[in-house]
């Protein structure tokens, strides 16, 4: 992961740092904020593995944990269990948007 400050265009802050990651919203998306929360919950209920975790929501402040080491896969396995956790994260978001 590369560390650092990054700025969307919608106005949204992303900071990397060697711990996680903060994602400042500006106030007018807090639904944003309420619909993230809502999807971590559902993943985390729901046991998805491999995907990273809402630690905390601060106001406009949204702090999450990365799952998994920063290397790519090492053999078909990984790529199978990667694709297959992707899928399963896909399928609680699916679920929860309609």
């Amino acid at each position: 992961m590369r560390h650092g400050l990054r700025v969307r265009d919608d106005g949204k802050e992303i900071n990397y740092t060697k711990y996680g990651i903060r994602k400042t919203y500006a106030k007018a998306h807090r639904g944003r904020i309420v619909h993230l929360k809502a999807i971590y919950d559902k993943l985390k209920r729901k046991d998805v593995p491999n995907v990273d975790r809402l630690i905390k929501v601060e106001g406009c402040d949204v702090v999450l944990e990365p799952r998994g080491i920063n290397t790519g896969p090492r053999s078909a396995s990984d790529v199978k269990n990667a694709v297959k956790s992707l899928l399963e994260a896909l399928k609680v978001v699916r679920l929860h948007c309609n």
